[in-house]
């Protein structure tokens, strides 16, 4: 997969770059480098969360987050007070960014198929965080 989006980085001009890394291990700061970031992606079902909690910490550095997630994770993440889903993860999310589920992915768009419908949750970050004592939210 790296060797074709390395040709769609030759094509775009220094307005992508591709880097193969460990997510969980890769410091935004140093990536970002003084640009805006835009992270776009397909997670891994069972780091997705891990992932998403750590680039809300380099919200500084982030222009907007395109990700896919498991559909009952994307609906924490964009679930409202008094909604079924609503918790942690619309806590963290809801008071640093803007969150909506853009649209659904099916199951048969993958090979092999998951169980689970997947959704695309776009992500961008508030001018300021909804005011709140931080340290509650740890």
């Amino acid at each position: 997969m790296v060797a074709a989006l390395r040709e769609l980085e030759a094509a775009a001009g220094g307005r992508l770059r591709v880097l193969q890394a460990d997510a969980l291990r890769l410091d935004l700061h140093d990536v970002a480098a003084g640009r805006p970031l835009a992270i776009v992606g397909n997670l891994p079902f069972n780091v997705g969360t891990e992932l998403l909690l750590g680039w809300l910490d380099a919200l500084d550095v982030i222009a907007r987050m395109v990700l896919m997630f498991q559909r009952e994770v994307a609906e924490r993440i964009v679930a409202r007070v008094g909604d079924d889903a609503y918790g942690r993860l619309a806590v963290l999310a809801g008071w640093r960014t803007e969150a909506k589920i853009l649209f659904d992915v099916a199951p048969s768009a993958f090979v092999p198929p998951p169980s689970v419908t997947s959704s695309v949750v776009r992500l961008d970050p508030r001018e300021r965080p909804i005011p709140c004592d931080a340290n509650a939210l740890q």
